[in-house]
């Protein structure tokens, strides 16, 4: 557990220190709803996938995130309960009906911070998710 608490801590000043230059250097940083993330994606044609409240743009991978392939469910959406679940139904992609901040228990948080490290170490960040206007049944 330590270990983990350890890695989740660096990993966290790592993505700050990144997303802080990137804003620094004046990059384009962008705040999405999930429903701008989709359209975002759409518009730009970037393969966008949200994890753990970061977007990152995992075009350069458009083999394994493209249209037609087994992981493009993941693009355009904040994936992050779908990807803690390891679930593909849209019902683990809808923001209405599953929350990852609220909803996953600590082995699916632990899968989730693993995609995030994952993503983290493979492309760059785009911007940020905004949740404030999600509704809850």
């Amino acid at each position: 557990l330590f270990v983990f608490l350890m890695a989740s801590l660096l990993y966290g000043l790592y993505a700050f220190f990144l997303i802080g230059m990137k804003k620094l250097r004046g990059e384009d940083y962008y705040y999405l709803t999930p429903e701008q993330l989709d359209e975002e994606a759409k518009s730009t044609k970037k393969l966008l996938i949200g994890c753990k409240g970061l977007i990152y743009d995992v075009s350069v991978n458009a083999e394994m995130y493209g249209p037609g392939t087994t992981y493009n469910c993941f693009v355009g959406k904040d994936s992050s309960v779908a990807l803690a679940k390891l679930k593909f139904d849209a019902e683990y992609f809808d923001p209405d009906q599953y929350d990852w901040r609220k909803d996953l228990n600590s082995r699916e948080m632990g899968v989730l911070h693993e995609w995030n490290v994952k993503f983290g170490s493979k492309y760059p960040v785009y911007g940020e998710m905004v949740y404030e206007n999600i509704k809850r049944h």
